[in-house]
């Protein structure tokens, strides 16, 4: 059944990216520190250069900055930031424990 429930839930996440990246929404990065108004207490810090953050949390990438966050302000339990590889799309990351980077990734 948890499964199940997962499933859906990465099944809805991925319908919602698609359905935005339709709309192609841009909007600019927020700053830094920026407070998660969805998860009280939760904020971002960033961006950290030359680090990325070890675990996926979801095999999908998000070319939008603030999409890729919102995506994983839904996923508290699963999603503790945000990696990008120079020239890539953003990945959802399952830690939050910053990792030299030989690739020059960028981490939130």
């Amino acid at each position: 059944v948890v499964q199940s429930v997962q499933q859906a839930h990465v099944q809805a996440l991925l319908t919602a990216r698609k359905q935005a990246q339709i709309a192609q929404a841009q909007t600019p990065p927020p700053a830094a520190a920026e407070i998660n108004k969805s998860k009280p207490g939760m904020h971002w810090e960033g961006p950290y250069e030359g680090v990325f953050l070890l675990g996926e949390a979801i095999p999908a990438t998000y070319g939008n900055l603030a999409l890729a966050k919102q995506v994983c302000e839904s996923m508290s339990v699963v999603c503790f930031g945000l990696t990008q590889e120079p020239g890539k799309e953003w990945m959802l990351r399952s830690s939050s424990t910053l990792t030299h980077s030989p690739a020059l990734e960028v981490s939130w």
